[in-house]
């Protein structure tokens, strides 16, 4: 198959969706896809693509507003340059993009790849999205509840492929990894480290995890949090940190294209978000056989298995949230259990290899449509 991967997100932004379109270019690829990506001058995503060794070629494209002729044009081009058969956007615009292009360049189908809700009840949504669309891609069922509740998606439009993550490169002796990260971070090695992994934005919640944070270390004052990533209200955040002095047990250590250290040394995950349509970084907190503490919002209850991989609180419940953490925390035999059924969990489901195997069916269906 010839595959096409078209986003066009501001130059500095990479979250999960542009990973997701990474990672499934790489693997398409390695099996023998031919795969191209399209997306802004400069952009992140695009060095990704093209800096992780694997053939995948990239295209600087000029991107204009939604129905830029010169970008359409320009895309068509691509398409026909490379005989590709499926373009895979994300958003709105390059949808509109994309599509026009696909529809001009001839047999070309489009799957919409959705990761959050941007459906929308207008007549611009409704008349133009499902001529553009020749498929859609959800990772949670909740997240296709969502998508099809206007009624211009409708349900047989929208397959649910839940997300994937890549093995650790490494084998980690979990001591060695704990010891390793403490010393990394210049934290007391009998530290309890609790890893949050997400863009620092409203709906990942780590407003609540701060206003939690208060509590836990009253009853752990060992007890640090480390974040991983960053966003636009990494500012915010600090300033609700310095305003309740837990300055010194917060950790923001930056977005990270290799964090197995910091997630095969620390204790536990806390995934405190608000709005989530699935949360690709329960897989790799299962995967480093962490217990889990989470909420309850969106397609979380459909990743992770409540009080078996994770204990799940009400989404901005932030005294619920601490409670659950100082529960666990006084159970280590309970932590260990968890971390493990966590672990077979994402071996079982959601492993490349199972996700890509999925989606090849798909597209190999979709084909003959």
């Amino acid at each position: 198959m010839n595959l096409m991967f078209l986003n066009s997100i501001a130059q500095d932004t990479y979250g999960g969706v542009e990973s997701w379109m990474v990672r499934v270019a790489f693997e398409m690829s390695r099996r023998g896809h031919k795969v191209v990506a399209a997306g802004r001058r400069g952009s992140v995503f695009l060095d990704y693509m093209r800096h992780a060794g694997r053939p995948v070629e990239t295209y600087d494209v000029n991107i204009g507003g939604d129905f830029n002729p010169f970008t359409i044009y320009s895309l068509s081009r691509i398409i026909k340059k490379n005989a590709v058969e499926f373009v895979f956007v994300s958003c709105n615009k390059d949808l509109r993009l994309g599509g026009l292009a696909a529809r001009y360049s001839g047999t070309t189908k489009i799957v919409w790849r959705i990761g959050v809700d941007l459906t929308r009840n207008n007549w611009v949504h409704k008349k133009l999205t499902p001529i553009l669309l020749d498929g859609v891609i959800a990772p949670s069922s909740n997240l296709k509840e969502q998508i099809t509740r206007y009624g211009y998606l409708n349900d047989d439009l929208v397959t649910v492929i839940p997300s994937a993550t890549e093995a650790f490169t490494k084998r980690w002796e979990r001591e060695k990894a704990r010891r390793d990260l403490r010393n990394k971070y210049g934290l007391p090695q009998d530290s309890i480290v609790a890893v949050t992994s997400g863009r620092f934005v409203t709906e990942k919640g780590h407003h609540n995890l701060v206003a939690a944070a208060l509590e836990m270390v009253k009853v752990r004052p060992e007890m640090f949090f480390l974040l991983l990533g960053n966003g636009p209200r990494e500012p915010f955040l600090k300033k609700q940190i310095s305003a309740i002095q837990l300055d010194k047990h917060f950790i923001f250590a930056g977005f990270l294209s290799d964090f197995e250290l910091e997630l095969t040394g620390a204790d536990l995950m806390i995934h405190p978000a608000t709005d989530e349509a699935f949360g690709n970084a329960l897989l790799d907190g299962m995967q480093a056989a962490l217990p889990i503490i989470a909420t309850r919002a969106g397609g979380i209850p459909e990743v992770v298995e409540d009080n078996r991989t994770a204990v799940l609180v009400p989404a901005g419940d932030a005294p619920g949230l601490a409670r659950a953490v100082i529960e666990l925390l006084g159970d280590r035999d309970k932590m260990r259990r968890m971390g493990e059924a966590g672990y077979r969990r994402w071996r079982d489901k959601y492993t490349m290899e199972i996700m890509i195997n999925r989606l090849e069916k798909y597209l190999a269906e979709l084909a003959v449509e």
